[in-house]
């Protein structure tokens, strides 16, 4: 099995921890699981196992920092989808972006910025971009 596929698998698994830490599993969460699955060539028959593996987000596979910030930005966009954010999930968020070597001050120009419809959020490139010219990220970091 290619690790890239290994890699996706070790995110999609930190997500479901996440979709899973409220205690709630929405429709809305699953969907956008599910989606995210197809996208990376994960299979419904992996996806389903993935939901009985144990994930920890210190354990997340090495990724360059645009592929780290696209994922800060589906973790926020999951936390966000159900309308509602639980305490569990706000600290999940916290130890994922400083595992994923952000500053707190990203995840929070997130969070607002970041709609719970996820089509109404700006694409996740205009924020790296905005971040960027901020201060927050590295300027070179959108050809990473």
């Amino acid at each position: 099995m290619s690790s890239a596929l290994e890699k996706h698998k070790k995110q999609i698994t930190i997500l479901i921890q996440l979709a899973k830490v409220d205690g709630i599993l929405s429709d809305d969460e699953l969907q956008m699981i599910n989606r995210i699955s197809k996208m990376k060539g994960i299979s419904s028959s992996e996806l389903e196992d993935l939901f009985y593996e144990e994930g920890n987000v210190q354990d997340l596979p090495k990724m360059s920092e645009k592929d780290r910030f696209v994922y800060l930005y589906t973790i926020v966009q999951l936390m966000k989808i159900d309308d509602r954010l639980y305490k569990e999930e706000m600290i999940f968020s916290l130890e994922a972006c400083e595992t994923l070597q952000f500053d707190v001050s990203i995840l929070h120009y997130l969070m607002l910025n970041i709609a719970v419809d996820p089509a109404s959020s700006p694409p996740e490139e205009a924020l790296r971009k905005e971040l960027a010219k901020k201060g927050l990220l590295k300027k070179g970091s959108s050809a990473s």
